[in-house]
């Protein structure tokens, strides 16, 4: 009886693990899947070709950059502060009109949409 009951717990908790790890898959972003994302970076730019501040980024975070149909550059400055690469790609996405692709852990691909 005592088994019955352990191996009923652990398949209830298998099963529960198993929907939230899909439930968290529809939600989740691309960056998700970015290799060191969630590695913390200290940047500060003025004025800065946003090419060259991806570049920095992978550079840090250890993944190939490419930079993909319709990628237009133009500055940005970004201030002085330590935030995550995700959160830094995120902010650049959301002031740009960036998507990012992730093809595999290890590369990033930044387009603009309908291009």
């Amino acid at each position: 009886m005592r088994r019955t009951v352990i191996a009923l717990a652990i398949g209830t908790a298998l099963i529960l693990a198993g929907a939230g790890a899909h439930a968290l898959a529809e939600g989740a972003s691309p960056l998700d899947h970015l290799m060191n994302n969630g590695r913390s970076i200290v940047m500060d730019f003025k004025e800065t070709p946003v090419s060259e501040v991806l570049k920095a980024i992978a550079g840090t975070g250890s993944f190939k950059l490419t930079l993909g149909k319709g990628f237009q550059d133009s500055k940005v400055t970004i201030p002085k502060g330590e935030r995550t690469i995700k959160a830094m790609l995120e902010s650049l996405a959301k002031e740009k009109g960036f998507v990012y692709t992730v093809p595999n852990p290890k590369e990033l691909v930044v387009e603009r949409p309908g291009e």
